[in-house]
């Protein structure tokens, strides 16, 4: 498994990825029928953030087939880098591929002096939870529709 940044000349291929993950994985992940992940983000927000340049995507792959990606934006008023999105493929959960996009987000954070890693989820979304406390994860804020939660990097 390698981590790949999106690029202009790689960026369709992981639209490609979406545009499957939004129509296929509909009881199987937090992506809907109804075109929304995280509970209100629609694909074409997802797929406009890939195009765009504000938001630094990378995905997880085996060869060429992604296992699963990551949206990650700088927040530097928090000194933090902010994960935005992050899904893997239903088959590949439990295979590390969630601990190696963290781990990258990790290593890219501390090469820009970052001192957190942000990211929020829902409350129900409990195999996420799990998922983020074994990699260091800790829930900063709660309420009933969002879970704010932080890792501290280096020291």
């Amino acid at each position: 498994m390698h981590i790949v940044e999106c690029n202009s000349t790689n960026c369709e291929k992981l639209v490609a990825f979406v545009e499957e993950m939004f129509s296929s994985w509909r009881d199987k992940s937090s992506m809907s029928s109804k075109n929304t992940c995280c509970c209100s983000r629609t694909k074409e927000e997802l797929i406009s953030k890939i195009r765009g340049d504000q938001s630094v995507f990378y995905y997880a792959a085996d060869g060429d087939r992604i296992l699963g990606f990551m949206c990650t934006e700088n927040d530097s008023e928090k000194n933090s880098m902010y994960v935005s999105y992050i899904n893997v493929l239903p088959e590949e959960r439990g295979k590390n591929v969630f601990r190696n996009l963290l781990d990258h987000a990790s290593a890219v954070a501390a090469g820009r002096n970052n001192e957190f890693i942000r990211l929020d989820t829902w409350p129900g979304n409990e195999n996420a939870l799990k998922a983020f406390e074994k990699t260091g994860f800790i829930v900063e804020h709660s309420c009933s529709c969002t879970v704010k939660l932080y890792k501290k990097i280096g020291n």
